[in-house]
């Protein structure tokens, strides 16, 4: 609050991520261009491990905490408070929430658990808020950087990421375009497909790990 409060923005980094060369200059630029852009929340640094020659930054509809900034403006617009994004969440129309569940991913039950205190984070309500103000997120198309906390030791990423842990960081400047003011529909094609792959992978090694157990409970 003290960045917001005196000087209008910020740019927030943990402690477990790598970041490019040319991490701050895209950063100042993106919240430069796009400070008096209302439908902008964030400018987010990273983005998963996609194949794209593109080299230029592009709006999506949800961001990442993995390095990112935002203004006053954004975080003013925050309702900490989870249980009243629920309710406003599952008034919506279905159609709505399947898109809030981005990229099938049950952000509903991440904002439930948060309401029954199952789990202890922000950003499921900051994502919230951003998405029932119609925000979009600058973010780039060559990541900018990686998070290698995917260990025993984090506090939310306890393990390797089958997504995540493939990013590579770019060593190369992306360029911020000044007016973007729609979505990337073929970069979120693919950071979708992305998901809904991994997704089959997991289903698949579920039951084989289950078939493996009944072949071991059935040996003599």
């Amino acid at each position: 609050s003290f960045m917001v409060n005196n000087f209008e923005r910020t740019i927030v980094l943990e402690d477990d991520l790598l970041t490019s060369p040319f991490f701050l200059t895209y950063m100042n630029n993106g919240l430069n261009y796009y400070k008096d852009s209302l439908q902008i929340k964030t400018i987010s640094a990273y983005i998963e491990p996609i194949k794209t020659s593109k080299k230029q930054a592009v709006l999506l509809p949800v961001g990442t905490a993995w390095g990112w900034g935002t203004w006053k403006r954004t975080i003013d617009e925050i309702e900490f408070d989870a249980t009243i994004l629920l309710k406003k969440i599952i008034k919506l129309p279905q159609e709505k929430i399947n898109e809030f569940n981005y990229a099938g991913e049950n952000f509903v039950g991440m904002l439930e658990a948060q309401c029954k205190g199952e789990i202890d984070t922000w950003d499921i309500q900051f994502y919230t808020s951003c998405f029932l103000n119609d925000g979009l997120h600058l973010k780039p198309t060559q990541s900018l950087t990686k998070n290698f906390g995917f260990d025993t030791q984090g506090t939310h990423c306890k393990e390797f990421h089958p997504i995540h842990s493939k990013t590579t960081v770019s060593q190369i400047e992306i360029d911020v375009p000044k007016q973007l003011t729609t979505i990337d529909t073929n970069i979120n094609n693919k950071i979708i497909n992305i998901y809904k792959k991994q997704r089959l992978y997991d289903r698949f090694n579920y039951r084989k790990n289950q078939f493996i157990r009944i072949i071991n409970r059935l040996k003599p």
